[in-house]
């Protein structure tokens, strides 16, 4: 999946309006529409800004696929509270898309 493609759904599943989002990341609508047509990329500083407005990774909006290495990594560090709340999250959102 394209960065334009993810930007896309992630406005879309935060019910955000394109003039919302361009507000929030103070560049003009005409340039939010660039970025959702994919003819222009983003600077770094707005990739920090939708990586936290949408609490994704950088990696994740540009589209770079997750590898089991980096799920284990990522979940190494976690508390048993901590992956206890990660499952119980990933098996709602199963339950949702179904």
């Amino acid at each position: 999946m394209f960065f334009s493609e993810r930007l896309k759904q992630l406005r879309s599943e935060s019910n955000m309006t394109q003039a919302e989002l361009a507000e929030h990341l103070q560049i003009n609508i005409r340039t939010l529409r660039r970025y959702e047509a994919g003819e222009v990329q983003p600077n770094y500083d707005k990739l920090l800004q939708l990586a936290d407005l949408f609490s994704v990774s950088v990696d994740y909006l540009l589209g770079k696929p997750v590898t089991t290495e980096a799920l284990q990594s990522y979940v190494a560090d976690l508390s048993p509270a901590e992956l206890k709340a990660l499952q119980d999250y990933i098996s709602q959102q199963l339950q949702d898309n179904q």
